[in-house]
């Protein structure tokens, strides 16, 4: 999810730095492939946040705190092999 992520907001960031060429001023396809990766972007970060919380709930694990720090932390009910990832 994170890779789909990163690739459609590179996509979104270079369609809308093209649009500002002469080449390609105006140019339909290219204003539309903006619009739909935008638009992807907005749907798979939305995904994935709705994803983190409910796995969090479901696991009880410090998924947010982990994402925000990097490091992640043993919690109830999680095997020690489990994180050596």
């Amino acid at each position: 999810m994170v890779l789909v992520l990163w690739f459609m907001l590179l996509l979104t960031a270079v369609s809308g730095w093209m649009q500002e060429f002469d080449a390609f001023w105006g140019e339909e396809w290219l204003q539309r492939l903006h619009e739909l990766t935008a638009d992807a972007v907005m749907i798979a970060v939305t995904i994935h946040v709705a994803a983190v919380l409910l796995m969090q709930r479901l696991t009880a694990a410090p998924l947010i705190r982990a994402m925000i720090t990097g490091r992640r932390e043993a919690w109830r009910g999680c095997p020690q092999r489990a994180l050596r990832t």
